[in-house]
């Protein structure tokens, strides 16, 4: 085993499992969702980062190569989670320190928006049916505690991220 991570799709036709390699190189990819319509795959990865910190990428399910949707100014970005019409991508990031949640565009861009300012880590974070809030776990101490909140992505105010989207990757 070489500590990194591919993706896989697992398929059943006529009861047998078929297992198809999506990325297969040697980069770390984890942590992966398929959009509502099929058509992408978001995942983080430490892919064409020159710290070895996680970004967030998208592959086209139908085949393709990954591309960055966006690229933090610092720290790193996991976990992400399309929302149920596929319009905003939920995470969690370092960015600001702490590991906190931010939404972002399906389509790759220069901006994210931050969800909590938390004193304490958030964690694997999801959609209420909706698309209008969100469940995650956070830290508070040394407990732990599911949170709900509800929130409109569009009344987030925009932070502009610095850099290229089109890292080349080979």
């Amino acid at each position: 085993y070489s500590g990194r991570s591919d993706l896989y799709r697992a398929s059943w036709p006529a009861g047998r499992l078929r297992l198809e390699r999506m990325t297969d190189d040697v980069f770390d990819d984890i942590e992966p969702d398929i959009s509502p319509d099929g058509r992408w795959v978001v995942f983080a990865s430490d892919r064409g980062s020159p710290d070895g910190g996680h970004r967030l990428w998208r592959l086209p399910l139908e085949g393709g190569s990954p591309e960055p949707i966006g690229v933090p100014p610092r720290g790193q970005d996991r976990q992400p989670v399309y929302s149920p019409d596929g319009q905003w991508i939920l995470f969690r990031s370092t960015r600001g320190g702490t590991s906190d949640l931010y939404v972002r565009h399906g389509e790759p861009d220069h901006e994210a928006r931050r969800v909590t300012r938390l004193l304490g880590p958030a964690y694997d974070p999801d959609w209420l049916p909706g698309g209008k809030g969100l469940l995650f776990t956070g830290q508070h101490g040394i407990h732990f505690q599911a949170y709900r909140l509800e929130f409109d992505p569009d009344t987030l105010a925009p932070e502009s991220e610095p850099g290229a989207l089109h890292t080349p990757v080979l």
